[in-house]
């Protein structure tokens, strides 16, 4: 994880590629999480931007396909 602009990147461990970024919101319990489509930051989905405590997001970055796809 590392911490750049406005949030924290997770990053790959095989390819250092971007997984997924945290960021921070008002409730310091949540955070917003987006994807890398391959060129920016992204709503995971058509819903807009998920805010989720960080277990809950941890194990939503798991599970989601798109998060992997450029990693």
């Amino acid at each position: 994880m590392e911490k750049r602009g406005r949030g924290y990147s997770l990053l790959s461990r095989q390819s250092g590629a971007p997984v997924a970024r945290l960021r921070l919101t008002t409730d310091p319990a949540k955070v917003q999480v987006l994807w890398w489509d391959g060129e920016r930051w992204k709503a995971p989905g058509p819903f807009g931007t998920p805010t989720m405590t960080l277990e809950r997001t941890l194990d939503f970055i798991a599970s989601e396909r798109a998060f992997w796809i450029h990693a």
